[in-house]
């Protein structure tokens, strides 16, 4: 390696051993060569799922080397690497358009994928390269198009969304307390704080069986409100005052510093003002850095009405028109209390991740209009989160509208994680689910939550 290698060549190789000087033993791939003609992407390393073969031969001539280090190397195929079993090769060949064209758009999809948190492994990844096909970079690199595509991220017309169906309210509570505690670590090693937002409803009985069983330090974790009832926090109709009762006191481990709640004390034009100005002290840092209108938010729970309304954000209502502010006071509400504040749909779709919550048959209805997609304008509809993944908590009772396959209908089932099909037979769990990468790639797919 010493003799046909210099510094700042790029190798492909496993990790053998590290000695206590530092250095590495090394030991790579069957055909010793350095990396070139390529494109190096980086991504979370939590994004690259692990396989027993990480260097794959695409059928369009393209060789893609997934690191488990989050480095992926994309580079057109080389024939002669198959035929060589030793010596490093230093390969410069002339590439052609349709090779440059095909590394950019694996590069493309793999930064899509990773910014909308998909696994990245060869399936994912060559499904969304197929899709990609349908643009040809000279249709799509014009300023009518650039303009119209920034204009669906604005709007939020992207999203992954999968969902889990526990068999009830405990199942669901034992669910999130997972997610809460994967966030929470997960945060804590990239940036040392978490910030998630809370709703009300029922969401503080589910929380408080949830967090119950997550073990993890909260010192750093910042619980915020999405939306908050202009009430006294003694009152039955406060969401602060919800979660005092419920999660602080019974939890040692969660102190009242956690939460940022409301003044109820201001008029409620003042309180919302109040605590959006406050909300920016927190993401301060982080918006400096981003140079960002909105913050991003971890992740937000939100529950749905049995009307599609999250947050206090009602359908038809004014205040989802707002693209400015990350807090507005709501005066009217058609639930009572009428005097709330809430979070905007700009601040909810920059969040990281999007859990929807819900319980129990009363939700049954709405449930299956949103998974059906049978009302565009309903605000639960309009969540879509940009640059995060949406995942969908719902209870037996609660998905029990959603529709289901015939027995014997013999269908395409899969996990979301699964890289093959299988051919099933329906056991009458499965439920089409849309399934969306992005701008390239949108498949129906049947679910069954039975299937690993």
């Amino acid at each position: 390696m010493r003799e046909n290698l210099v510094e700042g060549d790029l190798i492909s190789a496993e990790v053998m051993s590290v000695y206590t000087d530092g250095s590495l033993s090394l030991q790579l791939r069957d055909v010793h060569r350095k990396l070139n003609q390529g494109v190096l992407v980086s991504v979370p390393s939590f994004l690259i799922k692990k396989r027993k073969v990480h260097l794959h031969h695409f059928p369009c001539k393209i060789t893609v080397s997934f690191g488990i280090n989050g480095n992926i190397w994309i580079a057109p195929s080389d024939e002669e690497e198959k035929d060589c079993s030793s010596g490093f090769l230093d390969t410069i060949q002339s590439l052609t358009y349709d090779t440059h064209d095909n590394i950019a758009r694996f590069r493309n999809c793999c930064c899509l994928l990773a910014e909308n948190k998909v696994m990245l492994f060869e399936k994912s990844l060559w499904l969304a390269y197929e899709q990609s096909l349908a643009y040809k970079a000279h249709e799509i690199l014009t300023e009518p198009n650039i303009q119209k595509k920034k204009k669906e991220i604005q709007v939020g017309t992207l999203v992954m969304a999968s969902i889990l169906f526990p068999e009830d309210r405990k199942g669901l509570a034992i669910q999130l307390g997972k997610l809460i505690h994967q966030l929470v670590e997960q945060k804590r090693l990239e940036k040392n704080y978490c910030v998630i937002g809370l709703s009300g409803g029922s969401m503080p009985d589910i929380m408080a069986e949830a967090l119950k069983a997550v073990n993890c330090d909260f010192k750093h974790v910042w619980f915020i409100f999405c939306d908050e009832r202009h009430v006294p926090f003694s009152s039955a109709e406060s969401n602060f005052g919800e979660y005092q009762r419920k999660v602080i006191a019974p939890i040692p481990a969660i102190q009242t510093a956690n939460f940022l709640s409301i003044d109820p004390d201001l008029n409620l034009d003042d309180c919302a003002t109040n605590y959006e100005n406050r909300l920016r002290e927190i993401f301060q840092n982080q918006l400096e850095k981003s140079g960002a209108q909105f913050p991003q938010i971890d992740c937000l729970l939100l529950g749905i009405g049995p009307d599609g309304h999250i947050c206090s954000l009602f359908p038809d209502h004014a205040a989802l028109k707002e693209t400015n502010r990350w807090v507005v006071p709501v005066g009217d509400s058609p639930k009572p209390p009428p005097r709330r504040v809430t979070l905007t749909l700009p601040v909810i779709n920059n969040a990281n991740q999007i859990v929807f919550v819900a319980c129990g048959a009363s939700k049954a209805d709405i449930v299956e209009r949103i998974i059906n997609r049978k009302d565009p304008f309903l605000p639960a509809m309009m969540v879509k989160p940009l640059s995060g993944r949406t995942l969908f908590l719902f209870d037996k009772e609660a998905s029990s509208k959603l529709p289901k396959l015939s027995k014997s209908e013999i269908t395409e089932c899969r996990s979301l994680s699964s890289t093959k099909p299988a051919r099933w037979t329906n056991c009458g769990h499965c439920i089409p689910v849309r399934f969306e990468v992005h701008a390239f790639y949108e498949k129906m797919f049947y679910v069954c939550k039975y299937f690993e």
